[in-house]
Order: structure tokens, then C-alpha cells, then sequence
């Protein structure tokens, strides 16, 4: 697994916005299973709709969010969702602002498809996701960073990202 920080050098900047981590360029990642996981803990959230906050990308330098995370304003509390280029899906849960969230994106080529686990349970059997997005083809270019959408209409705490192949990976073995 590659465990990462949005302040550490490999981390870089474009228009004050966004801030990705670079993996590989070329197609290192364009088949298989992928999971990012991160520790979210919202204090306001303003956004009216979904704003996708953190994403894979296609280019390793900035650019084109394919399998996402976003999130939406239930008044007091949050629902969570997942997108694949134009395709959404949210959590049928509601989440606590002020509350430290576990999330794991999970990106599947041979299925086309982005997942979405909120809080799961650590156990060695991967769960049932909270979400599923499916596009056929949207994939097709790879993962070669992972962006962190800097807004100013929400704040918080996002960090302790992991990314690595497998659900071992995610729960530590």
C-alpha cells in the first residue's frame, strides 16, 4: 500500500484549488482494483448539491476526475455519495458533521465501477458498499492521481490517505 499526506513533497497545486498526488504516469494503474482510503471530519458543509471533494484522476499532474467522492447538505448532517465521470450514487445514510468519517473509495475496471464505503467494519471480508456508480468506459484511461478539491464553502479535516490494491490493504494486513 502507499500511505500519503496532502502536506508532504509529492503533493502539488494548480490554480490554488486543487491539490493531487502524482502516482505514475503511463498506465500503471488502469486495470485491476484500487481503494483510496481517508478520515473526514466536516465542521460546516454549505454546498448546495453534491460537491465531489476528493477524486482520482486521469493525468498525474491535475485534471479529469473519474471515480470520485462527493458530498451534500442534509441540513445538520451530510450524505456521502460516489461518481464515475457522470454517473452518481448516494448513501442512503445520513452522517454527523463534527464527526470523524472512515472513507474508502474503491475503483473496479474490469466492472466499470466506483464504490463508496462510509465508517465500513475492519474485517478481513470486504462489505457491502454504501454506493455503487457504473459508466462503461470512463475508466479507460487509468488512475494517475489522487486530487483533494480545495473549496471554500466547507471545512474540516481530511487526511491519513492510503491507496493500495486490495481490501487488506485498507484494514492494515
Amino acid at each position: 500500500f502507499r500511505q500519503f499526506y496532502p502536506c508532504g513533497y509529492q503533493w502539488c497545486s494548480r490554480s490554488g484549488e486543487d491539490s493531487i498526488y502524482g502516482l505514475e504516469s503511463g498506465r500503471v494503474y488502469s486495470t485491476g482494483t484500487y481503494y483510496v482510503s481517508f478520515l473526514v471530519n466536516f465542521s460546516k458543509f454549505k454546498a448546495k448539491g453534491n460537491m465531489d471533494f476528493i477524486s482520482t484522476s486521469t493525468n498525474h499532474a491535475a485534471g479529469t476526475s473519474r471515480g470520485f467522492v462527493f458530498a451534500s447538505n442534509q441540513g445538520s448532517k451530510l450524505k456521502f455519495g460516489v461518481g464515475i465521470h457522470k454517473q452518481r450514487a448516494s448513501s442512503p445514510k445520513t452522517y454527523d458533521l463534527n464527526a470523524t468519517h472512515l472513507i474508502v473509495l474503491k475503483i473496479d475496471f474490469a466492472q466499470n465501477q466506483a464504490s463508496l464505503f462510509v465508517d465500513p467494519e475492519l474485517k478481513d471480508k470486504e462489505p457491502t458498499p454504501d454506493a455503487v456508480a457504473t459508466e462503461e468506459g470512463a475508466l479507460k484511461a487509468g488512475i494517475k492521481g489522487i486530487m483533494l478539491k480545495n473549496r471554500n464553502n466547507y471545512a474540516g479535516n481530511i487526511g491519513n490517505f492510503r491507496f493500495t490494491d486490495s481490501w487488506a490493504g485498507i484494514i492494515g494486513k
